[in-house]
């Protein structure tokens, strides 16, 4: 690739590598480029920097990554003249020829820099060997810079970096563990205090940089998590380049330069071992290529073991999530090891990952100190007009008429595939990110077919989805969760195992081409295609394909037909692997990519989707129901209830599913706690007051002290008949359902552990820690659902319009609930106190409880004193309704009207939930 366009940085870094002389010895001119300062050289021609980066270029080498591609180091410094000279004659000089050029080049510039003449023993004698040490730190640090500005200046860098808008960052609060974007509280209203656990780092006034430097501060250990696609690997990469500038050196280092060095399982992975040798090794390895080019008087392990001394080392560890094969949960174990007591434990780290690695890695986190936990925050509505300015007019009307994506316009990796298709003129409606992907999948393949001389409708294209897809499903199920594979031999067997995975085996040309198309699509699909190097561009396009795979796979013998042990036919997925994966959390985006897939993708064989989803209904082996996923996927089996589309047969595995519940009471030897269970149900109104419509009076009044807004205006409802279960749904009830979800949520996001033994002690204690997920699914196994919040508020008034069922006395709330002044900091056996006037018990204390309907503070507003018949609350919010109060609340949060809320996915101590009967919409 031919440059001339370099900013002022560049081209100084150039300057000081090769003092803009032409490498070529036999001419080695002065030479600048547009942006070159015009008193240190005398321009001839116009300057030109050879890449390994183009594809189309001489000097091309498919073996480079493409971060290696994009580098400095394989580039070299040339006039006009000898670039056009090499570039018509490339067999008179080979690469080896121009790789010694750019050798000798910058071991003259360093020695000219230096000061020192003459062979090494010469040099060294001349200059002090720290001198040397730090000039060959700030030269790697310079190269480092350079790349990241290299690849913002790239018009064909996969990752779009031209692009790049810095984020905001947040800290989360000491003591706490991390979650993803997707699970983070996100309480409305003024009524809860109880908020986001994330501050932001940034302060009124603060620009971009100082806000960095601020994150960075904030610890010598700082771990970023973050759910796909936020950016993670991204930031890394600025990280390192701003940790090399200037700028980062002035403000973290004292102005001095540091060994900062950055790795990613998938590209670089991890070092084997961070004790003393093991890191002096891998330091040495990242320094070497600058040591080597300056030909410099020290070793690349002097460097390194100086650098450590004196405390100049910088780590920098992406995707911990990605840690997968045997040695490199090794390094992580030495990782541990060497911040206790090793040379770890007096530089600086950067760990990233997903939320849910932090837990699986704890001793990583609580057997070392000092650890600090932040998060790149989703885009704000600023960050994503800057992203995506400059598209074409109208591109983006596509986005305006739902409102439903706007979270999804929050994602990095979202908006760069809103980018490409709007470039392309191919950008259309979506609701899901799924949706998005596969707009994405259709428009780079569609391009890549036209380039290869394919008709764009042909069924080439479908195969190549094909192709993908079963090489996706094949990775996942054997756990390659970097997304990536390397070396002939892995690659051979992944080859092999999609290719079973296709209806008909896939060729040695298809493979080639698969090759092509990957070079073709810009490397957005998969960057690396060849015989010893498959990776995708990142986890969630594997994943995508993966969920593409198991919701329309062509796979002989997918779908089988299958008699439960009661006789009754069910239709299973026939893949064991995948079967095994129904509930693992690795798997989470590969299922909610196959739920959320258009039903145009599996209406032609729609038994597969079927089958495939049908698994995450069954009881898993050893491990936690996967709740959310059974509720996303519930309304293609449900559909007829709701109006919407449903696969053929659905209703079947809705059935079997809550067969289970039925079996319990109909066995032999009918379970006492679900015969119990189903029989503690009252009656909302009770049948003796012989009324089915009650209007109540709903909200607080202006005379209420204690009232919130989001209480108000207290406005008139009616709500029909409904049955509600007498208490909260106990520990011993919910084991019936799901035995495991004690032991796999045993711990909380403040790191304690055994929350059950320590908050709800006994059997018969409300069942805590629960998604709003986890209730709702367990509600449908019974054959109930989640009551609304009206349907709620009704029950627990109990004809009453008063602060409290028992009157407006916050003196005797403790009669009737357990709260902050009686519970002693922890639930108590349900029933133990007075019911309200229906027979209702703990509905003012013990735990607060989830309801169906999404929240909105503003939403009583809308009614203006008119009669609400069966209100369900708002259509679409982020956090989902909590009533009643809680062990851990003050009593003037336990009256009637008080209202909360949470995002869905959030697991606290003090929540619980109950059950209603009634045949009501449930989404």
């Amino acid at each position: 690739m031919v440059r001339h366009d370099f900013t002022d940085k560049t081209a100084q870094i150039l300057a000081e590598r090769v003092a803009f002389h032409c490498s070529n010895p036999d001419c080695r001119v002065h030479t600048v480029g547009p942006h070159s300062a015009s008193d240190k050289s005398v321009k001839i021609g116009e300057a030109a920097h050879i890449t390994a980066a183009s594809e189309d270029g001489p000097r091309y080498d498919p073996a480079l990554s493409p971060e290696q591609r994009r580098s400095p180091d394989n580039g070299i410094w040339l006039c006009c003249d000898c670039h056009t000279l090499i570039d018509r004659d490339p067999g008179r000089f080979p690469t080896e020829e121009l790789h010694r050029w750019k050798q000798q080049a910058e071991q003259l510039a360093f020695a000219d820099l230096t000061g020192a003449t003459g062979d090494a023993p010469t040099r060294a004698k001349q200059g002090s060997s720290l001198e040397v040490i730090e000039r060959v730190l700030r030269r790697y640090c310079d190269d480092r810079v350079l790349e990241w500005e290299e690849a913002r200046a790239d018009p064909e860098d996969p990752d779009k970096l031209r692009y790049y808008v810095e984020p905001h960052y947040s800290l989360l609060i000491r003591g706490l563990l991390p979650v993803d974007a997707s699970s983070v509280a996100a309480r409305g209203g003024k009524a809860d205090k109880r908020d986001d656990p994330y501050k932001a780092v940034a302060e009124k006034g603060d620009d971009a940089i100082a806000e960095l430097v601020k994150l960075l501060r904030a610890s010598m250990r700082l771990c970023i998590t973050e759910d796909a696609g936020a950016g993670k690997s991204i930031f890394t990469r600025r990280l390192l380049a701003f940790l090399c500038s200037t700028e980062g050196q002035k403000a973290l280092f004292d102005g001095k330069p540091c060994l900062v060095v950055r790795w990613e399982p998938r590209v670089r992975s991890w070092p084997d071992s961070f004790e003393e040798d093991g890191l002096i090794t891998a330091l040495a390895k990242a320094v070497k290529p600058t040591v080597d080019a300056a030909g410099a008087a020290v070793s690349p392990t002097d460097v390194a073991k100086w650098a450590i001394r004196e405390g100049r080392v910088f780590l920098i560890l992406d995707a911990l999530d990605q840690v997968t094969n045997k040695t490199n949960k090794q390094s992580i174990a030495s990782l541990e090891e060497s911040l206790h007591s090793g040379p770890v434990q007096n530089g600086s780290l950067v760990l990233t990952s997903r939320a849910y690695a932090v837990t699986d890695h704890a001793t990583l986190f609580h057997e070392t100190k000092g650890w600090r936990f932040g998060r790149i925050d989703a885009f704000d509505a600023d960050q994503q007009k800057r992203y995506l300015a400059g598209l074409p007019n109208g591109s983006l009307d596509a986005l305006a008429a739902h409102e439903e994506i706007g979270e999804l316009l929050r994602i990095p990796v979202v908006l760069a595939m809103i980018r490409e298709l709007a470039e392309g003129g191919r950008l259309s409606a979506f609701r899901t990110r799924g949706d998005l992907y596969l707009q994405v999948h259709e428009h780079l393949t569609v391009r890549a077919a036209r380039k290869l001389g394919f008709q764009p409708d042909c069924d080439q294209i479908a195969r190549w989805g094909e192709i993908l897809a079963a090489t996706a499903c094949e990775m996942m199920v054997r756990g390659i969760y970097n997304y990536a594979v390397q070396g002939p031999f892995p690659v051979r067997d992944v080859h092999q195992g999609a290719s079973r995975r296709c209806q008909e085996p896939i060729t040695r040309d298809e493979w080639r081409v698969l090759e092509s198309v990957s070079g073709l699509t810009d490397r957005c699909i998969l960057e690396g295609a060849t015989s010893e190097n498959l990776c995708w561009k990142h986890r969630g396009m594997m994943e995508f394909y993966c969920g593409l795979h198991v919701a329309r796979n062509s796979q002989p013998g997918w779908v089988v037909t299958e008699a439960d042990p009661h006789g009754q036919e069910c239709v299973r997925c026939g893949d064991e692997k995948v079967r095994r994966l129904a509930s693992d959390q690795e798997w989470y985006w590969a299922w909610r990519f196959a739920i959320e897939m258009r039903p145009i993708v599996w209406q032609s064989q729609p038994s597969t989707l079927l089958a495939s989803l049908s698994e995450l209904f069954e009881r898993p082996e050893g491990k936690a129901r996967p709740n959310e996923l059974i509720y996303r996927a519930w309304p293609l089996f449900d559909a007829p209830t709701l109006g919407q589309s449903a696969l053929p047969d659905g209703q079947r595995v809705i059935e079997r599913f809550q067969s289970e519940f039925g079996g319990l009471l109909t066995a032999q030897e009918p379970n006492p706690i679900a015969v119990a269970l189903q029989a503690d149900f009252v009656r909302c109104p009770p049948q003796e007051l012989g009324i089915d419509r009650q209007p109540f009076w709903v909200g607080s009044g202006d005379t209420d002290a204690d009232a919130h807004d989001a209480e108000r205006p207290r406005h008139p409802v009616v709500v029909s008949p409904f049955g509600l279960q007498a208490t909260s749904v106990t520990r011993e009830q919910y084991r019936l359902y799901d035995p495991q979800h004690e032991s796999e949520h045993s711990s909380t996001s403040r790191g304690e552990s055994d929350v059950f033994a320590r908050w709800a002690p006994e059997d018969a204690c409300p069942m805590i820690h629960l998604t709003w997920y986890d209730a709702w699914v367990f509600a449908r196994w019974i054959g109930g659902r989640l009551p609304t919040e009206a349907e709620w508020e009704y029950a627990c008034r109990a004809g009453t319009e008063t602060r409290f069922s028992f009157g407006n006395n916050e003196e005797d709330l403790a009669e009737y609930a357990w709260y902050s002044a009686n519970a002693a900091d922890k639930t108590r056996p349900v029933r133990q106190k007075e019911p309200n006037a229906w027979g209702l018990y703990d509905m003012h204390g013990n735990v607060g409880e989830w309801c169906q309907d999404w929240f909105d503070e503003r939403y009583y507003g809308q009614f203006a004193g008119e009669m609400a018949v069966d209100p369900m609350g708002p259509v679409v919010s982020r956090s989902r309704v909590i009533r009643g109060g809680s062990w851990i609340d003050y009593g003037r949060f336990c009256r009637s009207a008080c209202r909360f809320a949470s995002a869905p996915g959030v697991r606290i101590g003090y929540l619980g939930f109950r059950v209603c009967l009634a045949p009501r919409p449930s989404f």
